[in-house]
């Protein structure tokens, strides 16, 4: 489903098995050009791309849903995130989870790019647990909030903030970061020019490093 400039509400569905055509993809559902788009009590899984993506700039709610085994793009292996931000897109996911995800649980990219993650999970990001998975990651000017939420088993990084981006955690969980794989595991990483604020947080069982700040973050 897509909101390109319009308005979309969609409740009480499933959104299953989106594929790829060619070098385009939008992923289960997606907001562009000014649509907004509101999902609640909805299913996505196992679309291609994204599960949710968001750009150009859209706006979407994603409410008491459920965003799963988001698959990478057949023609080059990369993308597969659960919840996908860019171009000035905003979002705000409340008491949802995002399980599952290939590359990213949610990725939040560029300048005024912004995402609210409420009372949610994220979790199990990473096919398996020697491939680099990021539960949440904000970088190039983009801004997220995290509050009242999980952050777990994601494989690599629970949260990472990077080149420009700003991330602030509050009442939250971040445990289990690639526990058993053979890759680094942080819990909570802030490099190049991203500045993290962490209230109220518990940072757990990551495998290397629960809490990194490097490289002028």
């Amino acid at each position: 489903v897509g909101a390109l400039g319009g308005s979309m509400k969609v409740t009480g569905s499933r959104i299953f098995g989106t594929l790829q055509e060619g070098t385009m993809g939008f992923g289960g559902a997606f907001a562009q050009d000014g649509g907004k788009l509101l999902l609640d009590h909805v299913a996505l899984v196992h679309n291609t791309v994204a599960g949710v993506a968001v750009g150009g700039p859209g706006d979407v709610k994603l409410t008491q849903s459920v965003v799963r085994g988001t698959l990478v793009r057949s023609d080059n292996g990369q993308d597969g995130s659960g919840v996908e931000l860019s171009q000035a897109g905003t979002v705000e996911i409340t008491d949802s989870a995002i399980l599952e995800s290939h590359t990213h649980g949610v990725e939040v990219s560029g300048a005024g790019t912004r995402a609210t993650i409420t009372g949610s999970v994220i979790r199990d990001t990473g096919p398996d647990d020697t491939a680099t998975g990021y539960g949440v990651q904000v970088d190039f000017g983009a801004s997220a909030t995290v509050d009242s939420s999980m952050l777990a088993g994601n494989t690599a990084f629970g949260a990472w903030v990077t080149r420009g981006g700003k991330l602030a955690v509050t009442h939250s969980v971040v445990r289990g970061t690639n526990m058993a794989g053979d890759l680094v595991g942080m819990g909570i990483d802030a490099d190049l020019g991203g500045t993290l604020s962490l209230t109220d947080v518990a940072v757990a069982g990551a495998r290397d490093v629960g809490l990194a700040v490097d490289g002028s973050g």
